[in-house]
């Protein structure tokens, strides 16, 4: 059995990234990863708890930033964000590895813990890449890990598309 690509935001390289996309195997985030997801969406918690002003977490985005957005609207926030920036430019699907590599990066860049998302989309999109049910996603969409728009898109997409188990609730990056 292969050993698994272990992600810890830090030592994944190119050519692990290149071989896990286009040889599909395990895939596994390192226990200190966790640790530091978990410190990292206790960051944005207390944000929303304090109602500390903080760029699209507490506080709308773009010409809306300097709106606050109450604790008991930051689900719907959440959704009509994603709903608003996401693009969808008519095309073929992304090719299933180009897919699979985005979604790998995506998970190493949480591992770091600065994204502040909860633990259940780093599972969900783990779940995605375990079991090779990425998103389909568009090539003609553009994609980048910090863009909002290409994160809703993903998201988006991802909403539309159960997990392997069905779940389709659980992937909201706030």
């Amino acid at each position: 059995m292969t050993a698994p690509l272990r992600l810890d935001g830090q030592s994944l390289t190119l050519d692990a990234l290149v071989a896990a996309a286009r040889r599909p195997g395990p895939v596994a985030l390192a226990p200190d990863a966790w640790t530091r997801i978990d410190a990292g969406r206790a960051v944005v918690d207390a944000m929303v708890a304090d109602g500390v002003p903080a760029y699209g977490i507490t506080t709308g985005v773009g010409s809306q930033k300097d709106f606050a957005v109450g604790a008991d609207a930051l689900a719907d926030f959440n959704r009509r964000l994603i709903t608003a920036h996401a693009t969808r430019a008519p095309g073929p699907d992304a090719p299933a590895e180009l897919v699979r590599a985005a979604c790998i990066l995506q998970l190493n860049l949480f591992a770091t813990g600065r994204s502040g998302v909860r633990r259940m989309l780093v599972e969900a999109l783990l779940d995605r890449v375990l079991h090779t049910a990425a998103v389909r996603f568009q090539s003609s969409t553009a994609t980048s890990s910090s863009s909002l728009s290409s994160s809703s898109t993903a998201e988006d997409a991802a909403r539309q598309q159960p997990t392997v188990n069905g779940d389709v609730s659980t992937l909201l990056w706030w």
